[in-house]
């Protein structure tokens, strides 16, 4: 069974989105023993915050990219945007053969959340394996949904 590389978590302020995106960084960080890199400061063993335009390089091989609040790197009306052109680019590289590309044969995953659904850019909304959507309810508490798409 494959893994699915890229993930998307939607909801409204207070959702838990970014709760349950780090959640599951940490699930994959330990998984499969990688480090993980983002836009968000994560307390977690292991994990560098960075600017998405330090992204590319072999550096970044075998690691969780996590990023929130998506429409800064990737929002859907800016899609000609040189930033939002290199950020395509880097999230196909992380995509790529792993063994081709110089890792220990892993392989990036990305993880990304967003308050709406159309911001995401297109080209990263249609690579996207897993898309959850999550809701805080009365209790405040929170409950999440999610759908697959085949993961290649």
């Amino acid at each position: 069974m494959k893994v699915p590389r890229i993930w998307a978590f939607f909801g409204d302020l207070g959702s838990y989105k970014t709760s349950f995106l780090t959640f599951i960084c940490r699930c994959l960080m330990a998984d499969y023993d990688i480090g993980a890199v983002g836009n968000l400061n994560l307390k977690l063993d292991g994990f560098q915050k960075l600017d998405i335009t330090e992204l590319v390089g072999n550096e970044y091989l075998d690691k969780v990219i996590a990023l929130t609040e998506i429409y800064s790197e990737a929002d859907s009306r800016m899609s000609l945007s040189e930033k939002n052109i290199f950020f395509s680019y880097a999230i196909a590289q992380a995509r790529k053969s792993p063994k081709t590309a110089g890792g220990r044969g892993i392989g990036n995953f990305v993880l990304y959340d967003s308050q709406l659904v159309s911001t995401p850019d297109i080209r990263l909304f249609e690579l996207t394996n897993v898309y959850v959507m999550c809701e805080q309810l009365e209790d405040e508490s929170c409950s999440f949904e999610y759908v697959t798409s085949e993961v290649s």
